[in-house]
């Protein structure tokens, strides 16, 4: 339901997270991506948001084996 083509580029680079999907756990949050920040670091409505530069260096750094844990 999220529109990913915007015109402020947010969604340009994003990482798909498995986070609350199998199984769904209701009040956990779904669909939860690692996305660019606005400008202003504004917070994101459930997503977690890195600079261009920060998005990067993460990008350089990981692979399909490792896991991102959020709490």
């Amino acid at each position: 339901a999220e529109k990913l083509y915007l015109k402020i580029n947010i969604y340009d680079i994003i990482i798909v997270l498995d986070y609350n999907y199998k199984p769904i756990v209701k009040s956990k949050g779904s669909a939860i991506f690692i996305h660019l920040a606005k400008s202003d670091y504004k917070p994101t409505k459930g997503c977690i948001a890195l600079s261009k530069k920060d998005m990067s260096v993460l990008l350089d750094n990981i692979d399909k084996n490792n896991e991102i844990t959020i709490y």
